[in-house]
């Protein structure tokens, strides 16, 4: 029991640094840490909007990846004549 009480914060703390550290190269990452539903501008154009307590992480590159946890509403824009 002690030693859970230890290594379960530690591994905590090792999960966020990793995620804070892969957010900072090449994701942004949206929080949305209001109670009501908030509204973000993506840079592809695209909007979403995040429901209270919900995260999403996007590639910065301009690729369409992302990732959530909790609930969203996307309203995602054409992809331009020319890409693919």
């Amino acid at each position: 029991m002690k030693v859970a009480a230890v290594v379960l914060p530690l591994a905590g703390i090792a999960v966020w640094m990793f995620m804070s550290r892969q957010t900072a190269k090449g994701f942004e990452e949206y929080v949305n840490n209001t109670r009501s539903v908030q509204t973000f501008r993506l840079a592809d154009g695209s909007e979403v909007s995040l429901n209270r307590g919900s995260r999403l992480t996007v590639r910065k590159d301009g690729g369409r990846e992302a990732w959530l946890e909790g609930e969203a509403f996307f309203t995602i824009q054409g992809i331009p004549h020319g890409r693919s």
